[in-house]
């Protein structure tokens, strides 16, 4: 096949990082976001150099204009999969510095002129947009077929960034019209029609949409109208009240205790930190559909799947994730539950069965009798990528007294008797409470004064501590958290 490039060009600096003519014909185009409403010349800088081994086939910068970095007939380096790069024209945009990573109309307008054009040129008069990376992964477009790809589905990124994301079917349409080609007719399963995150997929046939449309969905036609709707399968609703959520979420996890010994204490916690006592405003999305902890589609690998109780029903939705301290945001596919029991049932099994390479990966926790080891174990397994979860965790225990259902079971909290390490300022620091806010952590410590025990506020990175006193010797300070323990004081332990 003869390989031509776009005549819309006006820009041409070409980059040594590419792998040479392509092994796979264009029957794809993957549009990405260059942060920062970059000039040609900007990107070229980084686009071009050696070190930075990336490039692209085509950039569009911030005034609009059509840069050559890579020709056709060579693979560019630009979507974090070769497989991809070998079919695909790959095309950065320059975009804001921030989610959504807009881009301004000049560069909007010029990407839908030269996806338009590479189809031609390639011979393509169609432009598909699947939406769902499963389906569009498998799918081998026909011979007048170009097929829209996105970053995000090969690696852990936003590209394209949600604006362009979630304007792909528009593209795409304006696309077609410049080709000519006759519009089909998509039936696209969402949550709402403004929605499009959370869009599950786009089908030709109104009962593949029907079949695929899970609980609290619904299916639009292409101009948005609902053609269909699934009620919420949920027998649990919206929590009424803060109480309310928690004596559910107490109720299932105490009662499960039996069977997996999972201290309900940190269940409990960790639901209200998913959900905000059920009634964040974040996290609504998550309730209606009954998960209460956050579990995605996609957990880890599949070595317990055999003991999940997920129906396989899904939706997306933003979320946060903190990687190097720094916090970004993602679209991810999260599990749809029948009720709060379903989903506590299902974490509980992945605790319990997940496997990597050294073994089960949390079922030590099953046992444990003290709430912030089980915490400590199941963050530092990986299971929250938040630096601060351990401490928010037992922030909420302490707050709202949760081990009490702990010990309505009989269950003693084990402190170990063994000394821990020696701090590197030679004290053992007894904390009988941790508190993001200075307010809740100075009437916290009254409490405790009024027992007899003296305190001391301490400001942590994100936290103000309630101490009550560090001691060179481990046995006072194992003498002192037993007096707080006998107290009432029963989340009390000794820190480094």
């Amino acid at each position: 096949m003869k390989y031509t490039n776009s005549p819309l060009v006006t820009y041409t600096k070409l980059s040594p990082n590419h792998s040479g003519q392509r092994t796979h014909s264009i029957d794809r185009i993957t549009p990405h976001c260059y942060v920062g409403q970059q000039s040609a010349e900007s990107m070229a800088s980084w686009l071009c150099n050696p070190n930075a081994r990336a490039s692209c086939n085509y950039a569009i910068d911030k005034d609009g204009r059509v840069a050559l970095f890579v020709e056709e007939k060579n693979r560019s380096w630009c979507s974090s999969s070769n497989a991809n790069d070998q079919r695909a024209i790959t095309i950065e945009c320059a975009s804001d510095m921030f989610d959504p990573y807009a881009i301004n109309d000049k560069v909007y307008n010029k990407l839908v002129e030269l996806m338009a054009d590479i189809c031609r040129r390639n011979g393509k008069d169609k432009l598909i947009w699947l939406e769902d990376k499963g389906k569009s992964l498998v799918y081998e477009p026909k011979d007048n077929e170009m097929l829209i790809t996105v970053h995000r589905w090969f690696a852990n990124k936003a590209c394209p960034g949600d604006y362009i994301y979630s304007r792909l079917g528009q593209i795409t349409k304006e696309v077609n019209k410049l080709l000519g080609a006759e519009e089909p007719k998509w039936y696209r399963v969402r949550l709402s029609w403004n929605d499009a995150n959370s869009q599950i997929g786009a089908y030709e046939s109104l009962e593949n949409a029907k079949k695929e449309c899970p609980a609290g969905y619904s299916v639009f036609d292409s101009e948005g109208k609902v053609v269909y709707t699934v009620p919420m399968a949920s027998a649990q609703g919206l929590p009424n009240s803060k109480r309310d959520f928690i004596d559910k979420v107490a109720s299932i996890a105490v009662a499960m205790y039996k069977n997996t010994r999972i201290l309900p204490s940190v269940v409990i916690a960790q639901c209200c930190l998913e959900t905000g006592y059920g009634l964040g405003v974040d996290a609504i999305e998550l309730v209606k559909r009954n998960n209460l902890l956050g579990m995605k589609s996609e957990l880890l690998n599949k070595t317990w799947q055999t003991y999940s109780v997920w129906s396989g029903q899904s939706f997306h939705k933003v979320t946060p994730e903190v990687k190097n301290n720094k916090t970004y945001y993602k679209t991810d596919s999260f599990r749809v539950y029948t009720d709060y029991e379903n989903c506590i049932r299902d974490y509980e099994m992945f605790l319990l069965h997940v496997k990597n390479d050294e073994g089960y990966k949390y079922r030590k926790v099953a046992g444990m009798t003290n709430p912030k080891d089980v915490i400590t174990a199941i963050s530092k397994g990986g299971y929250a990528t938040d630096p601060n979860y351990i401490t928010k965790v037992m922030n909420l225990i302490t707050e709202n007294d949760f081990t009490k259902y702990d010990r309505e079971l009989g269950i003693k909290e084990d402190v170990s008797l063994e000394p821990p390490s020696v701090p590197e300022d030679g004290y053992h620091r007894v904390q009988v409470g941790s508190f993001t806010k200075k307010s809740n952590a100075t009437k916290f410590a009254k409490t405790v004064c009024d027992k007899g025990f003296s305190t001391t506020i301490k400001k942590g990175n994100d936290t103000y501590r309630v101490q009550v006193g560090a001691y060179k010797k481990f046995s006072n300070a194992r003498k002192k958290l037993e007096e707080l323990k006998a107290a009432g004081f029963k989340d009390a332990f000794i820190t480094s």
